[in-house]
């Protein structure tokens, strides 16, 4: 079920929970279901675009380097 996912989402926040995990997964389950989620409603969402291209650029960037200082190796004493 569904409810899993959000059980390991409470446990990963580490968010303490009045009664069991189980029955604020299965609220929070039950709220989305009836509302929807934020996203649904006209909130941001996280800017998921913008956060992988500047990990992508960053990346590359180190990875670039790594090579190149791979192939200057042999000329390095």
């Amino acid at each position: 079920p569904k409810s899993i996912w959000i059980e390991d989402w409470i446990f990963d926040k580490g968010l303490t929970v009045e009664g069991t995990i189980e029955q604020a997964a299965f609220a929070i389950a039950e709220a989305i279901g009836l509302r929807g989620t934020g996203i649904h409603r006209g909130k941001p969402g996280i800017p998921l675009k913008e956060i992988v291209n500047q990990n992508l650029i960053e990346a590359s960037g180190k990875i670039a380097r790594a090579k190149v200082n791979d192939i200057l190796k042999p000329f390095r004493k």
